[in-house]
């Protein structure tokens, strides 16, 4: 609040921190790691595709899901589509989404290991 009211610029300034907290960190003990959340986050929209059978598309949807499908995301995704942060699916439709693998999992691509999510509680994960 005292920065807002401090500043003389027209865009979002940063703010260093520098705390002396009197520790040797080269002692494992004494280690001093943390994290902040921040109030309205980071910024970035995370996108989620949910594969999923015809019978679970509702339910998908109603867990605020970006996309949502099987078969035309399975093609889209087969074409170069790699528009996507995270990817959850179904353990019965793995026969078709295997073979994505090599492809959002490209050079090219980030390699993320969390990218690619299976499990049958999409509800709970896609809400994350």
């Amino acid at each position: 609040m005292l920065v807002k009211e401090m500043t003389k610029t027209r865009f979002d300034a940063s703010i260093d921190l520098d705390v002396r907290l009197g520790i040797d960190p080269r002692k494992s003990n004494q280690m001093v790691r943390g994290v902040v959340s921040l109030p309205h986050g980071t910024g970035k929209q995370t996108r989620v595709l949910v594969l999923c059978s015809p019978d679970k598309v509702n339910e998908a949807k109603d867990c605020r899901s970006d996309y949502v499908g099987l078969d035309d995301y399975v093609e889209k995704i087969k074409g170069g589509w790699t528009d996507v942060d995270v990817i959850i699916t179904m353990p019965s439709v793995m026969g078709k989404v295997g073979q994505l693998g090599r492809i959002t999992r490209s050079p090219r691509t980030d390699a993320q290991s969390e990218k690619w999510t299976v499990t049958m509680e999409m509800v709970r994960l896609s809400r994350k």
